[in-house]
């Protein structure tokens, strides 16, 4: 059977030259994170309920790990840190591409409109140009 995001798949590797064969200087794979550092996140014991996107009305402060489906490299990782830290309100993101986790924080005494970080996505995905669609299929509070 043919894989439906094949081409997608081909158009990514031409377009940030990521690797299937795993991290590497050149290679793909690896933690992005664009907000001056390693990510700041480690697996707890505490496991957190999981949320849709489309069940909340707002994500309050905190520190969230998210799910995102539709991700095929690290310029789709590039560009949904990028629209996410546009929104008013988001003091950091980052993308672990080995884990296909998304890491966001949302500052304190700010919350954030589903609709917004939804829009973010959506230009995220028009940004690439690969004919995918982002979504976020599971969200955490991360303690």
């Amino acid at each position: 059977m043919k894989n439906p995001n094949s081409a997608a798949l081909f158009a990514c590797l031409a377009l940030c030259a990521c690797s299937a064969a795993g991290p590497g200087p050149s290679g793909g794979g690896g933690a992005l994170t664009l907000t001056g550092g390693a990510p700041a996140h480690s697996p707890s014991a505490d496991v957190q309920p999981a949320y849709r996107l489309d069940e909340l009305k707002a994500v309050p402060e905190g520190r969230y790990r998210a799910v995102v489906s539709g991700v095929l490299c690290n310029a789709c990782t590039r560009a949904i840190v990028e629209n996410l830290k546009a929104l008013k309100g988001m003091e950091s993101a980052s993308f672990d591409f080995e884990e296909g986790i998304l890491w966001f924080t949302v500052a304190k005494g700010k919350s954030l409109r589903p609709s917004h970080i939804r829009r973010a996505l959506k230009r995220a995905g028009k940004r690439v140009k690969l004919d995918t669609r982002f979504e976020i299929t599971e969200l955490r509070y991360a303690k």
